[in-house]
């Protein structure tokens, strides 16, 4: 190797660290936001359980049943 190698080398071998640093921060970045992502689909699936629930309940009370808290429906 002649001395005009070596700089091109150093410069090479600096870029290749500086590019395994960025990519490892990506990596880091990337299993963040996956494990967001995780955690508010859950979220949405209990909402949208929730609501369908809800849906269920507007849909019985609709056909006049009142509910007077006791646990009985009384047609109204």
């Amino acid at each position: 190797m002649s001395s005009t190698d070596e700089p091109k080398q150093a410069d090479l071998e600096a870029r290749v660290v500086e590019l395994e640093i960025a990519l490892s921060f990506e990596r880091q970045t990337r299993e963040a936001l996956d494990e967001v992502v995780r955690e508010f689909t859950a979220r949405v699936e209990v909402l949208e359980a929730r609501l369908s629930a809800l849906g269920e309940q507007v849909r019985g009370t609709e056909t006049d049943e009142v509910d007077d808290g006791s646990g009985y429906k009384f047609s109204g």
